[in-house]
Formats: structure tokens, sequence, C-alpha cells
């Protein structure tokens, strides 16, 4: 009787002791989108194409990309107002990559960029990242 008892307990323990260590575990099944690159540090040069990367997890296939830039001013400039367009795409497939052809109209300059997952415009179900650091386009 006293073996049955002590195995009871063994059991129950290392069973409470499995839910324990299990019960603050995240399961990481959260729709994420990552920024891979430029992700800070970069030299991109004007006319030249450069490879934009990403990457999605538990994102449904339907889901858009689209593609932003922030130029980031050093202090001697004024923050407000921009010389160009910010979006740079809009509804692209999410296949991890597009080529960006970098135009004139970005001055010089350090430079974010920021990428979203959608489901439709408008947007409203947004998952966002964007780069780490700033990365710099030259002339």
């Amino acid at each position: 009787m006293i073996g049955i008892g002590i195995l009871l307990f063994i059991i129950l323990a290392v069973g409470g002791m499995i839910y324990w260590q299990n019960k603050g575990v995240p399961t990481n099944n959260q729709p994420s989108v990552t920024l891979i690159s430029p992700n800070g540090g970069e030299v991109l040069k004007e006319g030249s194409v450069y490879t934009i990367k990403w990457s999605t997890q538990n994102i449904p296939a339907a889901n858009k990309i689209s593609i932003n830039i922030r130029r980031v001013a050093p202090p001697s400039l004024p923050s407000e107002g921009q010389e160009f367009d910010p979006i740079i795409f809009i509804n692209l497939e999410n296949t991890g990559s597009v080529d960006w052809n970098i135009s004139d109209m970005y001055p010089e300059g350090n430079y974010i960029l920021g990428i979203t997952s959608y489901t439709s415009i408008p947007i409203t179900d947004a998952i966002t990242d964007e780069s780490d650091n700033t990365f710099n386009i030259i002339k």
C-alpha cells in the first residue's frame, strides 16, 4: 500500500512539474514581418538596384506587402517636410524580396525603411517592422 502511495505521489509531482514548466512558455504563432535588409549600416548608391529582403511568420498567403521610406534628418536640418514620395512599393506579393531601383529623388542622407503586411486597403490590420538602424543613400 505504501508503494502505491509513493508511486501516485511521484506521478502527481512529475505531472505538476511538467505543467508548471510549460505553463509560461509562449507559443510563437503570432503573425510577424521582419525587415532583413537594409537593416542598418548599408550604403546605397543612387541609380543602383538594391534587393530589399524580408521574412514573415504566420501571415496569410493573401496578405500584401508595402514598403515605405523615411529620411532621418541630421540635427542641422529641419525634420519636417519631405522632398520625395515615402511609398516605395504597395500591393506586393509576399515573396520575401523585391528589387528597388534607387531613384535620384532621394537626397543624400540617412534613411529607415518600413514594411507592412496587410489584408486589404484601407489598411486596418497592419503587421509592421522597420530597419533597426539607418542606412545611407549617396549620389
